[in-house]
């Protein structure tokens, strides 16, 4: 499954040389590598950034202690672990329930590249891949990533049959000040609870993804712009008539863009994106609760 852009991974390990041979297969394989020598510095970089895999070197002191406190804070968070040590089998059946994915122990240090490889493309073969590729863990809409693979899909389906579609991307206004007045635990119910109701008012056809913290793209196929705004207005009533989350009411708004186009206007799904965030600093100006409308066609 071809997926852009590719997928962040995170090595940690005090070896350069381990981390070198680990780093050069990886990219190899489409990873955005990157690395950190300590625990600390690695905790604080998962807990900022959308990491998607974790290599541990597990014969760094507290490995185990930083195994738990990954899945505290990402309890999907898949990770590889890889030691040249010889570990019993409690051992193993232990770090296997912390890290909930592949381990391989046991090896010469110079077997380290072919062993790193050979266990990438089993956990490529496996389920826990295919979900991660393209469902998000907080909200069960569809990642970024995916969302382009389904948007070069309709590119190329515009293109042979000439049926032109709509994107939207929606922007919750002021989700900072959100976290502030209720904290992370109910504002992370907010999102999965405002996935539902989007995923609840489209078509099947349709598709929601989740494009960052606070920002959802809906593909809307075969919708004319009348249609798509529709749309965008009756996701603004629900919004503003609150979301019971924990009890709480939460009320929102959200600044939106909506493109209606075909295979003539854009590329591909990276010329397409490009374009939205042009357009969402552009409303972005306009201070909130408010959206453009882009038709390439009559734009030209």
């Amino acid at each position: 499954m071809k997926l852009a852009p590719s997928m962040l991974m995170l090595i940690v390990s005090a070896d350069s040389g381990r981390i070198k041979k680990i780093s050069d297969v990886m990219s190899s394989e489409g990873y955005q590598v990157y690395f950190k020598t300590d625990f600390e510095s690695a905790l604080t970089f998962v807990s900022c950034q959308s990491v998607d895999i974790v290599v541990v070197d597990s014969e760094l002191e507290s490995a185990e202690e930083f195994c738990t406190k990954l899945k505290e804070i990402n309890s999907r968070l898949p990770t590889i672990n890889f030691s040249t040590e010889t570990h019993p089998a409690s051992s193993l059946e232990h770090l296997h329930g912390l890290t909930d994915d592949f381990f391989f122990f046991d090896y010469l240090e110079d077997e380290l590249p072919k062993k790193a490889k050979l266990y990438i493309k089993r956990f490529h073969r496996s389920e826990r891949f295919y979900q991660l590729a393209i469902m998000d863990f907080l909200t069960g809409s569809y990642t970024y990533r995916y969302m382009y693979k389904l948007i070069d899909d309709e590119l190329g389906r515009s293109k042979r049959y000439g049926r032109r579609f709509s994107f939207i991307a929606i922007d919750l206004d002021n989700f900072d000040g959100l976290i502030k007045k209720y904290g992370r635990i109910v504002s992370d119910e907010f999102l999965r609870q405002v996935s539902k109701l989007m995923i609840g008012s489209l078509r099947e056809i349709d598709s929601v993804a989740r494009l960052n913290d606070h920002q959802f793209g809906l593909l809307l196929p075969e919708t004319p712009t009348r249609g798509a705004e529709i749309v965008l207005s009756r996701l603004r009533k629900l919004l503003s008539d609150g979301v019971t989350v924990k009890k709480t009411e939460v009320y929102a708004t959200f600044s939106a863009i909506l493109i209606h186009s075909d295979m003539a206007d854009f590329v591909d799904a990276s010329h397409l994106f490009s374009k939205m965030e042009e357009l969402m600093e552009r409303v972005a100006e306009n201070g909130g609760d408010s959206y453009i409308v882009y038709d390439p066609s009559e734009n030209a």
